[in-house]
């Protein structure tokens, strides 16, 4: 067999199981100041895949956050964002807005609420409001370890 028909053979194979050949890019810019106690933020990031066989040839997202809130807790903070993913094939694109916090209750002990409306999501389902409440206990940080 010759080397060209063995490599055209070896990429065959490994086309078969690596899928497709695709390609995309994606970058993410970040920015924090501070303001007295207060510490802010701000985030924009963006990608896009356009080849034919990419679900997700585009996607946006971005937000703000603070922390700094309650003098005593070290970890709270709130924050607000959105995100936008257009879906090959669909009629819509997916998007979606944030609002999170993260709030200390007790040493070791945190709240993080989260709400999230989701319009489209999937591409063609009507809009959702999703709601998630999650308790964080940290038994290292209550028993002082």
């Amino acid at each position: 067999m010759s080397k060209d028909v063995q490599d055209c053979t070896c990429q065959e194979a490994q086309a078969a199981s690596l899928g497709p050949n695709t390609s995309g890019f994606y970058g993410v810019g970040e920015y924090r100041w501070q303001t007295g106690p207060l510490h802010w933020g701000a985030f924009l990031q963006g990608g896009g895949a356009p080849k034919p066989i990419d679900p997700v040839p585009c996607y946006v997202g971005g937000g703000l956050w603070l922390a700094g809130l309650i003098p005593w807790s070290a970890k709270d903070s709130l924050s607000v964002g959105f995100s936008r993913a257009s879906l090959r094939g669909l009629p819509h694109a997916e998007t979606s807005y944030e609002l999170t916090g993260l709030f200390g209750l007790a040493h070791g002990v945190h709240l993080q609420p989260d709400i999230q409306a989701v319009i489209h999501p999937g591409g063609d389902l009507p809009t959702s409001l999703v709601g998630i409440l999650r308790l964080e206990i940290n038994f290292k940080e209550l028993a002082g370890i």
